[in-house]
């Protein structure tokens, strides 16, 4: 595994400093320089890899907002999200759009190269679901524009091999490179599903204690992000209805359990007191919201 060169642990530091409750992405993530990745990317198992030549081509500056992009792959689980039978080409470029639309409001510098919505005649400012729908509604071909101050895109539906251009690893839509190493087996080879789960999370609780002792430090939208990463997760009340009539005919399946409601009349009759067996007869009353709050189509559903 090679360390990290002087140039990227600068920006590292420097993105640190600007951002760091990104500290457990940013400092749990593998090193690895390989002339087989185009330029830099990262998989989902938090490894990051480059090309030696692109340590020299682009400026600390750059970096930093390399590093940055592939952070919020990583933080923002684009690899899971969205229709995975969708060209993983088209979920790569959603992605990238989606951040660096984020990384130009809050002044990064990335790499020439890099897709804007602009490319593709789309809007700016979009959800990576809102543009993934757009790009897998226009197939593909949209060949997108030039666009000199911000990057060019040559061939492919607009797509060029880089960072922030299309191609950034499993990290930005679950698909395997062939640069990329194989699943870690322990712990030091990479980061599994589960310990990333503990670092988004554990991430969205540092943002949000940022946001409240420094009001204004923290952009927008890792704000909203953290905010909806710790909502309490809600549960379909259909799985929830579904869940207590089980356990209502699971009662009385079982027909009987000791109960002192019922006391034994044999034991009574030797002047002795011990339960008898009882029946639960599971009692179920269907309640019909009926306000404004209810749709057609939900009352439709509760009727059944």
């Amino acid at each position: 595994m090679a360390s990290l060169p002087l140039k990227l642990q600068r920006a590292r530091y420097q993105l640190l400093r600007q951002r760091p409750y990104l500290a457990r992405i940013l400092l749990r993530l593998q090193p690895i320089e390989t002339d087989k990745v185009p330029t830099a990317a990262v998989d989902k198992y938090y490894r990051l890899y480059w090309h030696p030549q692109r340590v020299d081509e682009w400026s600390e500056e750059e970096w930093v907002g390399v590093l940055y992009h592939e952070a919020l792959h990583l933080l923002y689980s684009h690899h899971s999200r969205g229709d995975q039978s969708i060209p993983h080409t088209l979920r790569n470029i959603a992605a990238d759009l989606a951040i660096n639309c984020q990384l130009r409001r809050e002044n990064f510098t990335l790499p020439e190269g890099a897709v804007f919505p602009e490319n593709y005649q789309l809007p700016k400012d979009q959800t990576f679901e809102q543009y993934l729908a757009a790009l897998q509604k226009s197939n593909g071909n949209n060949k997108g524009k030039n666009n000199d101050s911000k990057g060019k895109n040559k061939g492919n539906g607009g797509q060029q091999s880089g960072p922030a251009a299309g191609d950034c690893g499993s990290a930005a839509d679950g698909h395997h490179r062939d640069y990329e190493l194989p699943a870690p087996a322990t712990a030091a080879d990479g980061v599994s599903k589960e310990e990333g789960e503990l670092i988004r999370r554990s991430i969205a609780r540092e943002i949000q204690r940022a946001a409240a002792s420094q009001p204004g430090s923290v952009p927008g939208s890792l704000r909203e992000w953290a905010e909806a990463e710790l909502a309490p997760r809600r549960i379909p009340w259909q799985r929830l209805l579904a869940a207590h009539i089980r356990r209502a005919v699971a009662i009385r399946r079982g027909y009987g359990d000791y109960s002192l409601r019922t006391p034994s009349r044999r034991a009574m009759a030797r002047g002795i007191i011990s339960p008898s067996q009882a029946a639960p007869q599971p009692e179920i009353a269907c309640i019909l919201d009926t306000s404004g709050s209810m749709g057609r189509d939900a009352i439709a559903r509760a009727l059944g």
